[in-house]
């Protein structure tokens, strides 16, 4: 009866052989150079993921930063066009009123058409009308 205990209990204490079986049978078709190649791969496969979200990253901080530029850039240039605009109006002014005669006030360019000669176009969603 000692062989038969030692039959179960050594049965008992070991795993099934079915349960060992798929472990076996992948290292045998697919061997452990695959799967050390396999495991590199996920390696490699991870370490790419997380370099291209990092570099997507900084991709929308470079495109924010020049949008923000951009946005800098249209700023000025309105403020610089109301300047120019606003500086043709005193010149426009001053030219009538240091006209004596009616030829002279009529050789006054008007600040719009200034604007016509110097190329510059008006944008009539963003730009006031003018007022000559």
């Amino acid at each position: 009866m000692s062989e038969e205990t030692d039959f179960a209990s050594k049965i008992s204490s070991e795993a099934p052989w079915w349960s060992k079986a798929p472990i076996w049978l992948a290292a045998g078709i697919v061997g452990v150079p695959s799967l050390i190649a396999i495991g590199a791969g996920y390696f490699v496969a991870h370490y790419v993921t997380t370099s291209l979200n990092q570099l997507n990253t900084f991709s929308q901080s470079q495109l924010y930063l020049l949008n923000e530029h951009m946005n800098d850039q249209k700023h000025n240039f309105s403020v610089v066009l109301r300047f120019i605009d606003d500086d043709l109006k005193v010149q426009y002014r001053t030219c009538l009123n240091a006209s004596k005669t009616d030829e002279q006030r009529a050789a006054c360019i008007t600040p719009t058409e200034r604007e016509q000669l110097y190329g510059i176009k008006k944008n009539p969603r963003t730009d006031p009308p003018a007022t000559d």
